[in-house]
C-alpha cells in the first residue's frame, strides 16, 4: 500500500459492502468512503472508496 501511495496522487476503488474486512483495511490506510451503489450484475451494494495524498 505504502507503494502505491508514493507512486500515485490518489487511487480509487470499489469493495462489496460485505467484505467488511478489506473496509477496515482501507479506512486504516486513510481510504473514505465516497458513495454506496447497488450493482445490479451482482445485486450486491459496493462502496466506491477513494484515497488523495493531500
Amino acid at each position: 500500500m505504502e507503494r502505491l501511495k508514493s507512486d500515485y496522487n490518489g487511487f480509487n476503488l470499489h469493495v462489496y459492502e460485505k467484505n467488511e474486512r478489506a473496509i477496515r483495511f482501507y479506512i486504516k490506510h486513510q481510504f473514505e468512503i465516497r458513495t454506496k451503489e447497488f450493482e445490479a450484475e451482482t445485486q450486491e451494494y459496493e462502496y466506491f472508496m477513494k484515497w488523495d495524498s493531500n
